[in-house]
């Protein structure tokens, strides 16, 4: 059974942007989700924004539309007064609180700076690797802790094949870049860095359009991966 919902449609990505960019910061926290749609005939993709758990506001210059969404959040179908006005496939959905975390990473347009940087891993063997490296390399500014699910939200909380276990994560102050490219050349070991807004780590050669803006409450930090609509979050609160 379909439910009906008020929405904000969007041509593209950087149309959704322009509107996080304004309307962002003063939104309320809620249940927002973002679809990327497939038209069925003409096969041209559209984003839809909606609000689970209240009405969109209506004080924007943005236009609102109805649209219908199964279940299983595989379909979803434009409305026009109880009738279709179109049906799309959905090709990704994405739920966040705030719109800012809606927003997908890109690549970054410069090399990263290693700042803070977060090594995550699995593997006992190559986490003593790295400690090991860097301290030969000058880095003694080092951090270790070890996570189990219940201190991770999201995507981290299994790996990339399901596992779970520990997480093992690695802050490093300003490593040697011959470090990271010996984590990056490692399976399972992915490499975040520090955002200007301190809690939040964006993958290595990623950037974020709101990273030096980016507002998060309570205690933790935001780790995101993926890029675009594949974007995904993990909250991790470290231990003290």
């Amino acid at each position: 059974m379909a439910e009906i919902f008020q929405a904000i449609p969007f041509a593209h990505q950087a149309s959704f942007v322009a509107f996080v960019l304004q309307y962002g910061r003063s939104s309320k926290q809620g249940e927002y989700r973002l679809y990327e749609a497939v038209r069925s005939r003409t096969k041209a993709s559209i984003l839809f924004l909606i609000r689970l758990d209240r009405a969109l506001p209506s004080n924007t210059a943005y236009k609102t539309v109805e649209v219908s969404i199964g279940r299983t959040d595989r379909g979803l179908r434009l409305e026009s007064k109880g009738r279709s006005r179109g049906v799309y496939k959905v090709a990704n959905a994405r739920s966040a609180d705030r719109l800012p975390a809606l927003v997908g990473l890109k690549k970054a347009r410069e090399k990263s700076s290693a700042g803070t940087v977060v090594f995550w891993l699995r593997d006992e063997r190559i986490f003593q690797q790295l400690v090991t490296l860097s301290l030969r390399l000058g880095c003694d500014r080092l951090q270790a802790s070890a996570l189990d699910a219940r201190q991770i939200q999201g995507w981290g909380a299994k790996g990339r094949e399901g596992a779970s276990g520990r997480v093992l994560l690695l802050r490093a102050e300003r490593p040697s870049h011959f470090v990271i490219d010996k984590a990056l050349e490692e399976a399972g070991v992915e490499v975040f860095v520090s955002s200007k807004a301190g809690q939040l780590y964006l993958a290595w050669g990623s950037e974020h359009p709101f990273e030096d803006k980016w507002y998060h409450e309570g205690a933790g930090s935001l780790f995101m991966r993926g890029l675009g609509l594949k974007t995904v979050m993990s909250h991790v609160v470290l231990p003290k």
